[in-house]
């Protein structure tokens, strides 16, 4: 949990990277990253990204026809409880 303890604040600006991670269960982060979104998912943090995060996730699934994959994106960033998109 080093990295809950590390954070100040109540929000936190995810950029694309930190989805891709997350969602495609980067080894080297996941555990901090589950537990960063648990916490989110508590209402202990807000999580804010950009809509232009959202486009570029979701190339590579597109190209592929993955259709899991864009719904796995579209969850954790569209469909997430206290995840604001900002429109820049």
């Amino acid at each position: 949990m080093g990295l809950l303890t590390a954070l100040q604040g109540d929000r936190i600006y995810f950029d694309t990277n930190v989805w891709i991670y997350a969602v495609e269960s980067y080894p080297a982060f996941i555990q901090e990253l589950l537990a960063l979104l648990q916490s989110i998912d508590q209402g202990n943090q807000i999580a804010i990204t950009s809509e232009l995060s959202l486009a570029e996730v979701l190339v590579k699934p597109l190209q592929e026809r993955n259709q899991t994959r864009q719904e796995a994106y579209k969850r954790a960033i569209v469909n997430r409880k206290n995840v604001l998109s900002c429109p820049y």
